[in-house]
């Protein structure tokens, strides 16, 4: 099972909607459907059940979904730790016009993650920075 499933996973779990998840996580629906069914194929078990009112845990999906947070946060702190450089910079390229005031909603997310924002209006200082 590919770990970004368990991701996956969680997010279906706590909006119990395919919908929002796969908005979320930024994939067409039917793909984290197909990634559900993975994570269920792994577990030999059914995860969750389908309503018209949204998808929803069973027992063994309760179960996996407790042990999958806490495995999550490990790799996350792991991550973390052994990370060469403990901050990473998030270099952005807009347009001069863009409203800079949807950064500042992001923004908090991305410092908690030890993230700096560098917003590059030159297109030649970005691509320097890429190269």
């Amino acid at each position: 099972m590919n770990i970004e499933y368990i991701e996956d996973f969680i997010k279906v779990a706590e909006y119990q909607s395919l919908n929002h998840a796969s908005k979320l996580l930024n994939i067409s629906t039917p793909a984290l459907s197909k990634r559900i069914k993975r994570v269920e194929e792994y577990f030999e078990v059914d995860l969750f059940y389908r309503t018209s009112r949204g998808i929803f845990l069973t027992e063994y999906g309760e179960l996996v979904l407790s042990k999958v947070k806490i495995i999550k946060s490990d790799i996350d702190e792991l991550k973390a730790e052994t990370s060469k450089n403990g901050d990473a910079t998030v270099r952005v390229g807009l347009l001069p016009s863009f409203s800079l005031y949807k950064w500042t909603e992001q923004k908090e997310a991305l410092i908690h993650q030890r993230l700096s924002i560098k917003i590059e209006s030159n297109t030649q200082i970005l691509l320097d920075h890429l190269h």
